[in-house]
């Protein structure tokens, strides 16, 4: 299975924040979500702070991947939503996932149409299982009862209201 992983671009261009200045590093979580992969899958690690925005719709049209997962803390929480929002435009069968601080804490502000799973609290164990079950049945209903997951079935908040 081809996963592909981006680390959300910032908010603002040249914003100088610690973030973008002091602590720039490799996306260690998302390297973590990495590790879980089995051997046969193929992982890409895509960084946007540092790739131009160009660059996701790119991939996504010529690399293809099955399943597209981004990270969000809550600075980086619009432009998390964007990822997965040109994920379903280029690629609406793959799998859209979010994880990270943000969705932890604050799951139904990612409980849109263009977003398939949130993971919540520590990402990698979830993350195998995951990969574990879509590979095998490519259906959203064969992810529930994972823990740490929420799967969206029909994007509709508790209140049944529709999601924006």
């Amino acid at each position: 299975m081809r996963i592909l992983l981006v680390q959300p671009a910032p908010f603002e261009d040249r914003r100088l924040g610690l973030e973008n200045t002091v602590w720039m590093s490799e996306p260690v979580g998302l390297c973590s979500v990495a590790s879980m992969a089995r051997p046969h899958d193929e992982v890409r690690i895509l960084d946007l702070r540092v790739d131009d925005s160009s660059t996701l719709p790119e991939v996504l049209r010529t690399w293809r991947p099955d399943i597209v997962g981004t990270t969000a803390m809550t600075t980086d929480a619009y432009q998390a939503l964007a990822t997965l929002k040109c994920a379903r435009s280029v690629l609406p069968e793959a799998l859209t996932i979010i994880g990270g601080h943000h969705p932890t804490l604050m799951p139904q502000f990612f409980r849109t149409p263009f977003v398939d799973v949130i993971v919540k609290g520590e990402g990698e164990l979830v993350f195998e299982e995951l990969l574990n079950r879509w590979d095998k049945e490519k259906d959203k209903a064969s992810l529930v009862g994972i823990q740490g997951a929420e799967v969206l079935h029909d994007q509709r908040h508790h209140d049944g209201r529709k999601s924006p």
